[in-house]
């Protein structure tokens, strides 16, 4: 069991002291060693100040003994000489045992040395002169002052050690006094802060004895409620889920799980970023909150992904309703950061027991139903079904078998061409992706590359199909077929950095002029925030972007405006419609004029009548495309077609 923050606090406060009193006790301790150094080193000096003393006091004694002999005449004046020359030697040996071991003092000894034992000769000669030949003779040799130059000598050097001696004592007492009252100061305001810290951690334990429940609460709170909106979380929601199925199957009664995921989310994120994200959640969690009925279970799942638990249901119509407030209540914009955004709601709806008789079974088949809502265009509400779980099965049987096609080579190209407007000769061929599945026949990209963008598949997949064909337009150059290559992107595709790697690999690899080849990619792929600097690179190497099944709609109109595309391809619906529809001529034309005056090619997909032609020609378009010309067929067919026009 995990700590509260302010026990947490307190064990580090307390922890802290302990290593407080423990560096105190040490600084004491290094404090103390250090004033029994200094007072050590105080008596040191002092033993050397009063050996001095002892060494200038002899000699004193011995030079007074010797006047007062040559003087009078009496001998008791020499008993000082006496009881004094010996011992001056023993006294100046002791002085250098005292002194630091050093050559200058060794030195400064040995002079000293010389100096007394100069003068205790000079004091012996002066006594056996008088003794033989008077006063007046010993009197000559004291005028000499011989005597007094070596006395003066030896005071003057032991003077200067006494001097410096002297000052060492003196600084190390006022050291000792000093450190004494620090010491003494430090340890009483520690005593007070100790007193202090006492006081305040055990006000600290108060409050978080007082608070234990509080935090106790938040934690369980914070445990089953997402932090954000502060509905209950997943977990949350699939105790509810299991408690309220139970409740159903002992009263042999219906229940219905609703799993919601907003449309439009994304692009707001992307756009003004997180912050405003986090308050679009906010707000919709509020919506969703008000429109739920008393008893309706709603709980924010994932990042844009929430779920209701209707406990009691007679039929369809429940959920139903429920699902049509929610939708409702999305219709209005929200105001983030200044902007306004448009965010729908698409819902799957799972009933019980039909659907699923566990919390697990029935909120994957209510999800299941919400991806299928999504596919039909968004903004509405999806029933889980059978043939839903038809199209999941079979799904599941494409995501598990992709990993084996592309190992075995199961995945192909078929290739339709692309003609000049003007010559009908053809310029470039679109690489059309197959899949030969063993088991389901021939697979086009709309029953295959959905499952494997949502699965991730894509990531790997991309690279390997673009590799294949550039394989291909080699192989063609090598028989001297000259075309350009269109290969079609995935929205998916557009927003990986892989692909920049990718196409510079295939350029490589096949020898490929980058001007050579154009990536057709769609609008939704164009306008993904993330795609734009990859696409700019991408345009700097040289090759080509493909505006495929362009409709001229605003978000079209905003590619354009990007200039960062070269070709655009009608979608087939304005070709369609060209020869039954003259608001379509009329538009196709405008258009067509508008991505001229851009410096942007034009190309004409879904050509399948002469009528058509005749119009998309008429128009101005560049390149024309479409069964009416050729079909997209193998490799091998595409070859001998492209040799039959070579030679016409």
């Amino acid at each position: 069991m995990k700590l509260p923050i302010a026990g947490v606090e307190t064990v580090f406060w307390g922890l802290l002291l302990i290593l407080a009193v423990i560096a105190l006790g040490i600084w004491l301790f290094r404090q103390e060693a250090r004033t029994l150094a200094a007072q050590q080193r105080q008596r040191h000096a002092d033993a050397i100040i009063q050996s001095a003393d002892s060494i200038l006091i002899g000699l004193q004694n011995i030079e007074t003994g010797q006047r007062g002999y040559l003087i009078t005449g009496n001998i008791s004046y020499l008993e000082p000489y006496h009881r004094g020359s010996v011992s001056i030697d023993q006294r100046i040996r002791q002085l250098g045992r005292l002194l630091p071991a050093t050559p200058a003092n060794a030195t400064l000894i040995a002079t000293m040395r010389t100096l007394a034992a100069r003068k205790i000769a000079e004091i012996d000669q002066t006594i056996r002169v008088r003794t033989k030949h008077g006063f007046s003779a010993a009197a000559n040799i004291v005028r000499t002052n011989v005597g007094k130059q070596v006395m003066d000598m030896l005071r003057a050097e032991l003077s200067s050690i006494r001097n410096h001696y002297h000052r060492v004592a003196l600084y190390e007492r006022v050291l000792v006094e000093r450190r004494l009252r620090m010491a003494q100061t430090v340890a009483g305001g520690f005593s007070v802060a100790l007193l202090v810290t006492l006081l305040g951690m055990y006000w600290r334990i108060v409050r978080v004895v007082r608070r234990s429940k509080k935090m106790t609460d938040d934690l369980v709170h914070n445990a089953h409620n997402d932090p954000l909106t502060d509905l209950p979380n997943r977990g949350m929601f699939m105790n509810w889920l299991t408690y309220g199925l139970a409740q159903a199957q002992r009263m042999d009664g219906k229940a219905a799980v609703l799993f919601l995921d907003l449309d439009g989310f994304k692009p707001v994120n992307d756009r003004l970023g997180h912050s405003a994200g986090d308050h679009v959640l906010c707000e919709v969690a509020q919506r969703f909150k008000q429109s739920a009925r008393t008893g309706d279970m709603i709980a924010r799942i994932g990042g844009d992904e929430f779920a209701v638990f209707i406990p009691a249901v007679s039929n369809e119509s429940d959920p139903a309703e429920l699902a049509h407030r929610l939708i409702e209540a999305m219709r209005q914009p929200i105001v983030a950061d200044g902007s306004v955004v448009y965010v729908g709601v698409s819902i799957g709806a799972a009933m019980y027991p039909r659907n699923g008789k566990s919390p697990e079974a029935l909120l994957e088949a209510a999800d299941q139903a919400m991806y299928r809502a999504k596919r039909e265009g968004g903004r509405k509400l999806a029933f889980h079904n059978s043939a839903l779980t038809d199209q999941i099965a079979r799904e599941a049987r494409l995501r598990g078998g992709l990993q084996h096609a592309l190992q075995a080579k199961e995945f192909e190209f078929h290739y339709q061409p692309l003609l000049d407007a003007q010559t009908l000769k053809p310029v470039a061929v679109e690489a059309l992706l197959r899949w030969r599945h063993p088991e389901l026949g021939l697979l086009v990209p709309g029953e295959f590359l959905p499952v494997a963008e949502r699965s991730g598949f894509m990531r790997k997949l991309g690279p390997v199909l673009l590799e294949n064909a550039g394989e291909q337009m080699a192989l063609w150059r090598r028989q001297g077929i000259h075309l350009r290559l269109a290969f079609n992107i995935s929205p998916f595709q557009c927003s990986d950095q892989n692909l920049i790697s990718a196409v510079e690999t295939m350029l490589l690899s096949s020898g490929m002029e980058p001007r050579n080849l154009y990536l057709e990619i769609t609008e939704s792929g164009l306008l993904q925030a993330d795609a734009q600097p990859i696409l700019r690179n991408i345009r700097q190497l040289g090759v080509g972007l493909t505006l495929d099944d362009f409709v001229g709609g605003s978000g079209g109109l905003a590619c354009l405006r990007q200039l960062l595309i070269n070709q655009v391809k009608f979608d087939r619906r304005f070709i369609t419609g060209l020869t039954h529809s003259p608001a379509d001529m009329d538009l196709l034309s405008g258009l067509t004029d508008l991505t001229h005056r851009l410096g942007i090619q034009v190309a004409a997909g879904g050509v399948e009548t002469q009528d058509q032609d005749v119009v998309v020609r008429r128009l101005g378009c560049d390149l024309v495309q479409g069964n009416l010309y050729a079909g997209a067929c193998s490799p091998e067919d595409v070859t001998h077609l492209l040799h039959q026009w070579k030679a016409a």
